[in-house]
C-alpha cells in the first residue's frame, strides 16, 4: 500500500512539474522580438542547455542584426527585443550562426559600413551577452563586392568555419563560394579574403558547411557550370588547402537540375 501511495504521489508531483515547465512555453509560441519594423533571416543555434541563441535582422532602425538567447523554459534572458549585435553605420543584414562549442556563440553577417555592397563580419558572444571580440565585429572579408548566403559551423575549439556566396568573381556570372577559419580569438587563420573553394565563371549558390572530422570542412553548393543547376562539394584542409578535384566533385549528374 505504502509503494502505491508513493508512486500516485510521484506521479502527481511530476505532473504538475511538467504542467508548470510546458506552461512557460506559450502555446502560440514565446516572443522572441516585438518591436516595431520587420525581422528577417531568422538563424538559430543549440546553448548547449535545452535553450537556444537566435539571430535576426531588423527594420526598426537601419538592417541591424540582433541575437536573443532563450533558456530551457522559453524565457528570454538579454535585453527585450535582443541585443544588438553590431551599431555600426548602414545595413547589417543576412546574419548565419553557430553555437561555439563552449556555452557561447559565434555570428556572421553581411555588412555596409564601408559604403561597400557586403563585407562580412563575425563576433562570438559568452553565454552572458558578452562580446568577446572586436567591437562591431572582426571583418572576414572587405572589398567593393557583395556577399550572398553565409553559412557556418562552429570549429570545436571557440571557433569558425563561414563559408559565404562571393559575387566578386570573373566572368558573365561572377557568384563564386569561398571560405575562411576564425580562431577562438577572432583570427582569421587562412588567406585573408578566404580560400576560393569554387571561383568558376559561372554562378556558385547557397554554400552548406560542415567540420569534416580532422580540423577541416566540407562545403556543398549549388553550381549552374553546366547551363543546369547540380550540387557540388569540396574538402578544405585544416591548413586552408582544398582536397578534392578542383571546384569541386558533382554530387549528382543528370538530365534534371538539384536545387
Amino acid at each position: 500500500m505504502k509503494t502505491i501511495i508513493f508512486l500516485t504521489v510521484l506521479a502527481a508531483v511530476l505532473f504538475l512539474l511538467c504542467a508548470a515547465v510546458s506552461a512557460d512555453w506559450l502555446p502560440e509560441g514565446t516572443p522572441v522580438c516585438v518591436s516595431p519594423g520587420d525581422q528577417r533571416h531568422i538563424v538559430m543555434a543549440t546553448d548547449g542547455a535545452g535553450g537556444a541563441y537566435i539571430a535576426w535582422d531588423d527594420t526598426r532602425s537601419d538592417y541591424d542584426v540582433f541575437i536573443q538567447r532563450l533558456d530551457w523554459q522559453g524565457m528570454p534572458l538579454w535585453a527585450a527585443n535582443g541585443l544588438l549585435v553590431c551599431n555600426a553605420a548602414d545595413d547589417q543584414t543576412r546574419p548565419a550562426i553557430t553555437a561555439d562549442g563552449a556555452g557561447g556563440v559565434i555570428v556572421a553577417w553581411s555588412d555596409q559600413r564601408d559604403g561597400n555592397d557586403g563585407d562580412l563580419y563575425v563576433q562570438r558572444f559568452n553565454d552572458a551577452g558578452t562580446a568577446l571580440w572586436t567591437a562591431n565585429g572582426v571583418p572576414v572579408k572587405i572589398d567593393s563586392w557583395g556577399n550572398g548566403s553565409i553559412d557556418m559551423i562552429s570549429d570545436g575549439s571557440g571557433g569558425a568555419f563561414i563559408a559565404w556566396q562571393y559575387s566578386g568573381g570573373s566572368g558573365t556570372f561572377p557568384n563564386d563560394i569561398y571560405v575562411q577559419h576564425v580562431n577562438s580569438l577572432g583570427v582569421p587563420q587562412w588567406t585573408p579574403g578566404g580560400v576560393g573553394v569554387c571561383t568558376l565563371s559561372w554562378n556558385q549558390f547557397d554554400p552548406i558547411v560542415v567540420t569534416d572530422g580532422a580540423a577541416g570542412v566540407i562545403i556543398s553548393w549549388e553550381d549552374r557550370r553546366d547551363m543546369g543547376t547540380r550540387q557540388y562539394a569540396q574538402r578544405v584542409s585544416s591548413g586552408g588547402l582544398p582536397m578534392w578535384t578542383t571546384d569541386g566533385i558533382v554530387l549528382a549528374d543528370t538530365a534534371t537540375g538539384q536545387d
